[in-house]
């Protein structure tokens, strides 16, 4: 299966802890697991576990249209 997940900051926190938890869990199982966020500092976590990882910039003048 291939997923998407979408975390906007990949800091210390449980969002982004239970993130990379399920990402490796998910990846041993053979899935395709991808990850949009804003940036942090777990980020070269994902990237070396060999977790793809999507830079957005985040702008909330977009949600207005």
């Amino acid at each position: 299966m291939r997923l998407l997940f979408i975390n906007e900051k990949l800091g210390y926190t449980g969002t982004s802890s239970y993130t990379l938890d399920l990402s490796v869990a998910l990846r041993k199982g053979g899935d395709e697991i991808r990850i949009c966020t804003t940036g942090g500092d777990l980020r070269e976590v994902f990237t070396g576990l060999g977790i793809e990882t999507y830079f957005v910039k985040f702008n909330p003048f977009s949600w207005l249209k």
